[in-house]
C-alpha cells in the first residue's frame, strides 16, 4: 500500500465517516499529537509566565464549552466544513484559542489589565454568536 493510499484510507475518509472514522493509525497519531501538543502548550505557558489555576481555567472555560457546541452545530448540520469534524475541529479549536490568548495576554500589558478579564469575555461573545446562530436555525417555541 503506497503512502498517500494509506493516508487517505486510514487519516482523510475517517473524517468523513464521524464516529466510525476511528481506526487503530489514527487514533495512535492522534494520541501523541496530542501529547506533544500538551508538553508544548505546557512549555509555552510556562515561558509567557500564565500560570494555570482559577484565572487560566475561567478564560478557557468558555472554549471547552464551544467545542461542544461547535461539534453538535456540525452534526445538525449547521457547519459543514471539514474543519469542524473531530477531531480537527479541536485542533482548529485550540488554535483559535491560543490565538486569542496570546493577543489577551499582549494586550492586557498594554491595558494594564489581566489577560483573563480579556479573553473570557471574547470566549463568551464568540460561543454567544455560534450559540445564537444554532437558535436561529432550530427556533424553539417558548410554551
Amino acid at each position: 500500500m503506497a503512502l498517500q493510499e494509506f493516508i487517505n484510507t486510514y487519516f482523510i475518509q475517517p473524517l468523513y465517516m464521524g464516529s466510525a472514522g476511528y481506526n487503530v493509525y489514527n487514533t495512535i497519531t492522534y494520541a501523541v499529537i496530542l501529547a506533544v501538543a500538551v508538553f508544548a502548550i505546557y512549555k509555552l505557558l510556562k515561558k509567557l509566565e500564565i500560570p494555570i489555576d482559577r484565572n487560566f481555567f475561567i478564560a478557557t472555560l468558555p472554549f471547552i464549552f464551544l467545542g461542544g457546541l461547535l461539534r453538535t452545530l456540525q452534526d445538525a448540520g449547521v457547519l459543514r466544513s471539514v474543519l469542524f469534524v473531530a477531531p480537527i475541529l479541536y485542533i482548529t479549536e485550540f488554535a483559535f484559542a491560543f490565538i486569542v490568548l496570546v493577543a489577551s495576554f499582549y494586550s492586557a500589558k498594554s491595558l494594564n489589565t489581566q489577560y483573563w478579564k480579556i479573553m473570557a469575555p471574547v470566549g463568551v461573545i464568540i460561543f454567544g454568536f455560534f450559540a445564537y446562530s444554532y437558535r436561529l436555525v432550530y427556533p424553539v417555541p417558548f410554551t
